[in-house]
């Protein structure tokens, strides 16, 4: 069934981090105020601006394709359960037991359509949620806020903490909410006892209860992992495409150089590092072999197996990020 004619949307949620650099601040953290006062190997390329800008698209595209994804794995018959408990709970607002009843009959069926065709399955996915964080600093920035952050635990100041990792992030963050199967078919038949002995108070609170016991799981993307792909693939295809074939001369000056293309890539990979997104043990190779890639393009040599090595080493940091 076309999940669009249920009515369900992808909510986006987006946040810029500036307020964790400021409660960096207040707590005590030095953080630079331009790329000038930044570790040389920190400092963001020139173009980082452009080149982030340049991909914005490729980015947006990556993460959609996910939300889409995860939009196609809902269950109709799980969404419309779920409708149907929350309209269970309005028909007990207005003592209308009868109605309510009718409510979880059609819910119980639903899932019983669901556990029919699968019995193994555990959760019912019936909504998606993305929200965005993105954080405004240097790398040389955030390993200080990071630091700091490892000092107020080790002092055992966790509030403190808390303040500065709630926008330690720059991410895409993927909820999908789920229905427990295990034990949400047995909280709507024990509700509808209720009803049919009279209790619509209880029953309505045990409604509630299995509503508020939804499972709700996370996918995390990386921006900057996903920047850094992307900003490969514009450098990978313009060295295909090559200069001579922009359509006119104007066109060819507007090009990003493929090395630069490869150096913000490098930022941004060390940004993520910094961010400590995925697996620490295997940012080195990665590091190196972006280094040796742009040392190929700049000599002109043949670099598609890199360009190939190098993305799926930035899959595999991916994948860690959510293991």
């Amino acid at each position: 069934m076309d999940q669009n004619k249920k009515g369900r949307k992808t909510r986006v949620l987006h946040r810029v981090s500036v307020r964790g650099l400021y409660a960096a601040l207040l707590l005590g953290v030095s953080v630079s105020a331009s790329a000038q006062e930044s570790d040389k190997e920190s400092t963001a390329p020139p173009s980082q601006a452009e080149a982030t800008e340049a991909v914005g698209a490729s980015v947006g595209e990556k993460a959609g394709d996910e939300v889409t994804k995860k939009r196609a794995e809902l269950l109709s018959e799980a969404v419309e359960a779920l409708q149907q408990t929350k309209l269970a709970i309005e028909h007990l607002d207005k003592q209308d037991g009868k109605k309510a009843l009718d409510a979880l009959a059609t819910a119980t069926g639903r899932l019983d359509i669901i556990l029919a065709r699968d019995p193994g399955l555990a959760l019912a996915p019936v909504d998606v949620v993305t929200s965005r964080t993105d954080i405004i600093a240097t790398v040389a920035d955030v390993r200080k806020v990071r630091d700091r952050i490892e000092a107020l635990v080790k002092e055992g100041r966790l509030q403190d903490a808390r303040v500065l990792m709630e926008t330690f992030a720059s991410e895409i963050r993927i909820h999908t909410t789920n229905i427990p199967l295990a034990t949400y078919p047995a909280a709507i038949r024990g509700a509808a006892r209720l009803i049919d002995q009279g209790k619509l108070a209880e029953a309505k609170t045990a409604l509630n209860t299995a509503l508020s016991a939804l499972v709700i799981e996370e996918e995390i993307l990386p921006l900057p992992l996903l920047r850094a792909q992307a900003m490969l693939n514009a450098a990978e295809k313009q060295l295909h495409e090559g200069s001579a074939k922009a359509a006119d001369e104007e066109s060819e000056k507007s090009q990003i150089d493929p090395t630069i293309f490869i150096d913000n890539a490098s930022y941004q990979v060390e940004l993520a590092r910094a961010l400590t997104y995925g697996n620490d043990s295997l940012y080195e190779k990665l590091a190196r072999d972006i280094e040796d890639l742009k040392k190929r393009v700049s000599a002109k040599n043949e670099s598609g197996d890199l360009f190939e090595s190098i993305g799926k080493q930035i899959d595999n940091l991916e994948t860690t990020v959510n293991d």
